[in-house]
């Protein structure tokens, strides 16, 4: 995944937005209760207890998928590159399977999830709504750019200090692919300063 910094507000959002984590602490046992001539199996009520580093994760990373696939819509409609929009279109697909897998693995873990975009990318999407062609390309992309770069770290802090062993090999599948649109960002702005000379 989902998947970019910011001194802009997608920064603010997504990483610090995209930079707290969450331990989960998955407590599966099943004890058994025995009494002369019977055996009673009971769960652990707290089964999916989850610790407050690998919750943030989770949390963060799900606000930055959602917020990441809404400027990419965005992208779409006001972008005059097909550079970009190529790019979006990469950013929706990778975002909203990342998204869901979050959201799938929150259920299971029992936790609170992000269902909505939060005020602070509202006014991000207003903000970028407000441009198109060259100027939303350049304010996009720088947004890109950040986004993930502190997304990364993100994903660096988790699979170093995470607890959740689903969680921690899910973090180190995903990063590939967030180094791979770091790398996107990066070449699309460097290609457009290029030609700008």
């Amino acid at each position: 995944m989902s998947n970019f910094t910011k001194p802009t507000q997608l920064g603010r959002l997504t990483f610090l937005a995209a930079c707290s984590a969450i331990l989960i602490v998955g407590i599966n046992n099943t004890r058994v209760l025995s009494t002369p001539g019977t055996s009673i199996h009971t769960r652990n009520s707290q089964q999916y207890a989850l610790n407050s580093f690998d919750q943030q994760f989770v949390t963060k990373v799900a606000q930055g998928n959602l917020i990441e696939v809404e400027l990419a819509k965005l992208a779409l409609q006001k972008s005059s590159q097909n550079e970009v929009k190529q790019f979006a279109q990469r950013m929706i697909n990778d975002h909203t399977q990342a998204y869901n897998y979050l959201k799938q693995f929150a259920s299971k873990k029992g936790i609170k999830f992000p269902e909505g975009i939060n005020n602070q990318d509202k006014a991000l999407i207003k903000d970028l709504s407000q441009l198109s062609g060259t100027n939303f390309d350049q304010k996009y992309m720088n947004q890109m750019l950040q986004a993930h770069k502190a997304t990364k770290s993100l994903f660096e802090q988790e699979i170093q200090e995470g607890q959740d062993s689903d969680l921690k090999t899910w973090a180190k599948q995903t990063i590939t692919t967030v180094e791979e649109h770091l790398q996107m960002a990066s070449s699309i702005i460097n290609n457009s300063q290029d030609a700008k000379k």
